[in-house]
């Protein structure tokens, strides 16, 4: 066992080495466009709840939803995640729990913690991502320490991400261009979105890949514990980046799973600009686990 994690530090330092080595490089054709489409919604087996509040008891500055059921097109095969945002009047006002029948029992209230990463100019406020049981029916929430009804909408999305076999022929090596920098080391494969099995395929949601030439690495980490399968766990971000958060894509560059599988994040290539920080000239990089 520490053997193995040995290498899969090993491969991770390696392939953080190598991004870096590759700082100073050459920026693609920016001019490379994408054809806009929507994702078939027949591939994304989730469920959405939206809330004007109209259906709320008000009890002792809090405010508890009715009971929701929890409806996939498909039978989750591994796991759920909920999605949320929401816009308070008073940002400072009031907290989020919920809570989900699993396996025909209530589980107990668990508070929805505030993601800050977004701008600050941003319209909503998001919760970080939860991994739920598969056997998730039914769904509540409630507010807790307010006084008045402050919230204009809140907005919950459960995804059960679909695996499904693809075979991709493409070249699994990163083909950094490098101009004044050089690294002699191998180049870690790492599995595409093809692989993975990400919905848009090779192309952004609705947006064209801007470029940038990095100067910077920015390496995140996963606020929860991420079990596998870890195609699903990728996918499962993607979703929550594009159709809770409203962002193009993927926002990190690339992930790395806790067994050491490296993972294409945002399409586009090479020099691509990720999303996650305001400035425009880093990489992004994701630990899950």
């Amino acid at each position: 066992m520490a053997g193995t994690k040995n290498y899969c530090m090993k491969q991770i330092i390696t392939f953080l080495f190598i991004i870096y080595c590759c700082l100073n490089i050459t920026a693609q054709n920016n001019n490379q466009q994408v054809t806009e489409k929507e994702t078939p919604q027949n591939v994304l087996n989730d469920f959405i709840i939206k809330s004007d509040f109209n259906s709320f008891e008000e009890n002792k500055n809090q405010f508890i939803s009715s009971e929701y059921n929890i409806d996939f097109r498909s039978t989750p095969d591994h796991f759920v995640t909920l999605s949320s945002k929401w816009n308070f009047n008073n940002h400072h006002a009031g907290e989020i729990y919920f809570r989900v029948e699993e396996n025909n029992k209530w589980t107990n209230w668990k508070l929805i913690k505030h993601d800050h990463h977004l701008h600050e100019d941003a319209e909503f406020e998001v919760g970080q991502l939860e991994f739920l049981d598969k056997s998730i029916s039914k769904f509540q929430f409630k507010i807790d320490g307010i006084s008045e009804l402050i919230a204009d909408q809140i907005e919950f999305r459960f995804y059960a991400p679909i695996l499904k076999a693809v075979k991709d022929d493409s070249s699994h090596h990163m083909m950094m261009q490098q101009s004044q920098s050089t690294c002699n080391c191998d180049q870690p494969s790492y599995k595409t979105r093809i692989q993975w099995g990400c919905p848009d395929g090779n192309s952004q949601h609705n947006c064209n890949p801007d470029y940038t030439i990095p100067t910077h690495l920015i390496v995140h980490h996963t606020a929860g514990v991420d079990n596998p399968p870890y195609d699903a766990v990728i996918n499962a971000y993607w979703y929550d980046h594009v159709f809770n958060r409203g962002w193009c894509d993927l926002g990190y560059n690339f992930m790395i799973a806790p067994d050491g599988t490296f993972y294409e994040g945002r399409a586009g290539g090479n020099n691509v600009q990720g999303a996650h920080m305001c400035q425009n000239n880093y990489i992004r990089c994701m630990f899950n686990g």
